[in-house]
């Protein structure tokens, strides 16, 4: 068999070259797309990390809160960060309820050895609503609120590295000797005092919920008084209204019978003259 001879010069040589530079790029453009996110991040969030951190250190919440926007989706390795900031800069401008949905937002994804500074500052922003209402008078939202921030340090124990006694109990019974085991069960360091901190939150708020309670029990009692007060006033006004009337039927019923007595008098003299009642016998 005759083998011929490769023409070399029918080799298109460019087009090779080509078709092998799409397929590199085509193969290196996820390596380099991570590499560039991942510097993107990089560059990023120091800048608007520190931009944030600026306007919160000068109050000025909101602009902290547009700039912490950005992060997150820049930062999607440690979202509950940003979720985390947003809530101190919602706290600090007293929009409660806002700051408890970003701190629920960043307990959903904080790992364990940061989630007690979370549940802290998520009680204490319920803690603030439960306040609210309180000094609105809405006893029965607010006891539900101060549940709910016990709730959330309840559930805690383990990351907060605590144990709580008596949750039934709504006024502070607590001894030395549980402080004793509380401080036994700190340790050291930012755990310690983060198990300090919840203890105390605790109790602060047992005892806000025990004085809702029974501010709620004085005015049911005082709207009660209030109440018969009013039946017993009401009583009273128509019993002298009664009399007042029957007092003037009673002179009514003296006017007309002196008026016939007169009338009587009256056609007794034109008929026999006057009388003289000083000479009238007994």
């Amino acid at each position: 068999m005759n083998r011929r001879p490769f023409d070399l010069a029918k080799l298109d040589f460019e087009g090779i070259r080509l078709r092998k530079r799409k397929k590199l790029l085509l193969f290196s453009s996820l390596p380099v797309g991570v590499v560039m996110l991942i510097a993107i991040k990089m560059l990023s969030l120091p800048v608007l990390s520190g931009v944030a951190h600026m306007n919160y250190g000068q109050s000025q919440n909101d602009s902290a809160i547009s700039w912490l926007q950005p992060l997150t989706w820049a930062n999607w390795m440690e979202p509950y960060k940003v979720y985390f900031n947003q809530g101190n800069a919602y706290f600090k401008s007293g929009k409660y309820d806002q700051s408890e949905g970003k701190f629920r937002q960043a307990l959903e994804s904080v790992p364990e050895v940061k989630e007690c500074d979370v549940r802290i500052n998520l009680a204490l922003s319920i803690e603030q609503q439960a306040d609210r209402l309180l000094s609105e008078k809405k006893y029965d939202a607010a006891i539900l609120k101060y549940d709910d921030a016990k709730a959330v340090l309840y559930d805690g124990e383990d990351g907060c590295n605590v144990r709580f006694h008596n949750k039934m109990t709504e006024s502070d019974n607590s001894n030395d000797s549980d402080d004793k085991e509380s401080d036994n069960q700190q340790g050291s360091g930012n755990s310690g005092d983060n198990s300090r901190d919840v203890r105390n939150i605790e109790k602060r708020i047992k005892v806000k919920s025990s004085s809702a309670k029974q501010r709620r029990n004085d005015d049911k009692i005082t709207q009660t008084d209030e109440k018969d007060s009013s039946t017993k006033d009401l009583k009273d006004t128509e019993q002298k209204m009664k009399k007042l009337e029957d007092n003037a039927n009673k002179a009514q019923k003296k006017r007309v019978e002196r008026n016939q007595q007169n009338r009587h008098n009256e056609d007794y003299e034109k008929n026999h003259g006057k009388s003289d009642y000083r000479k009238k016998s007994w």
